[in-house]
């Protein structure tokens, strides 16, 4: 019994032993193949398929109107792309030459079939075109070949089940790549506000133009990754690896009314297509109450497209120039918030149009104002709305020649100097001529400054001080975009911002507004007259310096800047501010701001109260 045990415990102790040897045996290959073990390369290549790291793009966020109608969207579209060599080298290593030569040629009939549903899609080439360059790409090995343009996905559908591409990549040799297109359903309509990017490879300055470009981070969304692998039917994502998934881009809802867009651009091109010697044109639409843009207009004339007008610069925002008469009325404005005027019927003496102590031209609608009325003294109310140029540099002197400072100080207590951050890039910066940056500062600047020269606005920062006069003197940012949304849900809402509570008293913004109603009514701007809503606001007529010098060319041509700005309805609680200029080319014609701004303005007022004649009530 006891040599019993003795041959059973020596038996297991011998296979405790003889295990653990085969354990530390294990277990060194185990560390030899993973430190010092280099596999075959074909066999690894064969049995391990390769893998790669793909990009996984985001979908650009959608740009909207207020009303949540696209202006801007992201579609995808499908390129088809071919290898040419699939199968070829297979069948060549089939070692029976015969059967080898027959898979080729049942593969090339099947190229021809398909050559011919390819010609049907794509007509642009014929289906010996298509078979000639499959089969030179099958001889020259190309395994990059593009057929077609991109398509839709049903379309896509429809050729991968053509002959041979319904074989899959692998013996089809089918290639299909996603591409994403921008795509703007309401086409030119606010182009250059919406925006765009510029290919980065085009090498062009300035290639993030805007609300696309503005905004192109919180768009474009965040790009991810994935690994995948290759299989017989093609790539496959590997789960064995990580994945990142793509955030995709947020929507801009923009203050933009595409239907008041239109209207808009229409009745503009209507007054300006027929004006051979007009360079540009723009038009804005702001709501008073809010600081809301709801149209922004801006034409073109373009010699890539014979000269048509098209939506090319921003003029709203970047063009500034010498607003000329229009600026008149922020000159009463600061007389009538300093004291120094107490009711538009105060008067002066005409003195034949001259303003005394300046080098100021004469003024002929004063001396036509003293033949027609036989009188040697003037209103503010009468200057005003004929536009004069005596009146409001006369005032300004007179109440502001010995502190010159003190009128341009009030000037930019309005805010019409003020740079502000708006939502696309751009903005020209404002300048008034002052004792501060001009020396020296003479009577002749301050009456110059008083009508509206010496000074440079873009068409935004007029608006916006005609805006405020509406608003009872509250000044509001002009701005474009009303909120981000992601999946319909706002995420920030951007609007709407007081730059300036109170600019001056309802008492001034009433009498302005007084004025302005008589421009429309009896002065300058009686186009407006019989408009189908009542409209206050100033016209203006300034040339242009067209070498930063000089405003008239040895020819006598010179160029025009005319606009009319005010807003509606006037007899009421004002819900938009508007504004139309247009600019000419060098010209014997002068264009002014009673003509075609002042037509087009009562052109899109009428159509307004057409289409929508609530529109009072439903902001």
């Amino acid at each position: 019994m006891s040599k019993r045990k003795d041959r059973i415990g020596i038996t297991l102790y011998i296979l405790y032993r003889l295990l653990v040897l085969i354990s530390i045996g294990v277990i060194l290959r185990i560390l030899w193949l993973q430190i010092f073990y280099q596999p075959d390369p074909t066999i690894a290549a064969a049995l391990t398929p390769p893998h790669k790291c793909k990009t996984l793009a985001p979908t650009r966020g959608n740009i909207i109107d207020r009303n949540g109608r696209i202006l801007a969207i992201s579609s995808p579209s499908y390129q088809l792309y071919m290898d040419c060599t699939v199968m070829k080298k297979h069948y060549a290593d089939i070692k029976d030459s015969v059967k080898s030569r027959e898979m080729e040629q049942a593969w090339l009939e099947k190229a021809r079939q398909l050559s011919r549903e390819l010609a049907r899609v794509f007509p642009q080439k014929n289906a010996e075109r298509y078979y000639s360059e499959i089969t030179r790409g099958r001889a020259n090995r190309q395994r990059y070949l593009k057929i077609g343009h991109p398509v839709d996905k049903e379309t896509m559908d429809r050729i991968r089940q053509f002959p041979l591409y319904k074989e899959g990549p692998n013996k089809g040799g089918i290639i299909v790549e996603r591409v994403m297109n921008r795509r703007y359903p309401y086409g030119t309509l606010a182009r250059r506000t919406i925006g765009f990017i510029r290919d980065e490879s085009s090498n062009v300055v300035n290639g993030r133009i805007g609300l696309e470009g503005r905004f192109d981070a919180i768009l474009k969304g965040e790009e991810g990754h994935e690994w995948t692998r290759k299989c017989d039917y093609g790539p496959v994502r590997d789960f064995d690896s990580t994945y990142v998934q793509a955030t995709d881009g947020q929507d801009l809802r923009t203050t933009l009314d595409i239907d008041l867009q239109a209207i808009a651009d229409r009745v503009l091109r209507e007054q300006i297509e027929n004006e051979p010697e007009l360079e540009a044109a723009c038009f804005g639409l702001m709501e008073v109450k809010t600081g809301a843009l709801r149209v922004m207009v801006n034409l073109m004339r373009d010699p890539t497209a014979g000269g048509r007008f098209s939506e090319i610069s921003n003029m709203f925002i970047n063009r500034r120039g010498e607003p000329g008469s229009v600026f008149k009325t922020v000159t009463l404005a600061a007389l009538l918030a300093d004291g120094h005027l107490h009711s538009l019927e105060e008067r002066i003496p005409t003195n034949h149009g001259f303003v005394s102590g300046t080098k100021i031209h004469q003024d002929d609608h004063i001396t036509t104002f003293e033949r027609n009325h036989h009188t040697s003294v003037i209103s503010m109310y009468d200057g005003f709305k004929m536009s004069s140029n005596y009146v409001l540099a006369t005032w300004a002197i007179n109440k502001y020649g010995k502190q010159p400072k003190a009128f341009t100080d009030r000037l930019n207590s309005f805010g019409i100097g003020q740079r502000f951050d708006f939502d696309i890039v751009g903005l020209a910066s404002p300048f008034i001529a002052s004792p501060d940056n001009r020396k020296p500062f003479t009577m002749t600047d301050l009456g110059t400054v008083a009508y509206g020269y010496s000074t440079l606005f873009s068409p935004i920062y007029t608006l916006m001080f005609y805006n405020a006069i509406a608003n009872k003197g509250r000044v509001m940012k002009p701005y474009l975009v009303e909120q981000i949304e992601k999946d319909g849900v706002a995420t920030e809402k951007r609007g709407p911002i007081i730059l300036r509570d109170s600019i001056f008293s309802a008492a001034v913004a009433d009498t302005l507004t007084r004025a302005l109603r008589a421009v429309t009514s009896e002065g300058t701007a009686q186009v407006l007259k019989n408009a189908r809503c009542s409209v206050a606001g100033k016209t203006g007529t300034a040339r242009i310096a067209y070498d930063d010098r000089h405003y008239i060319d040895e020819l006598g041509r010179a160029k025009n800047q005319g606009s009319f700005v005010g807003f509606f309805p006037a007899d009421g609680q004002p819900v938009y501010s508007v504004i139309c200029v247009v600019y000419s080319k060098l010209s014997h014609r002068s264009f002014y701001g009673g003509t075609i701004p002042a037509r087009t303005v009562k052109n899109f007022i009428d159509e307004l109260e057409r289409t929508d004649p609530n529109f009072r009530t439903r902001l």
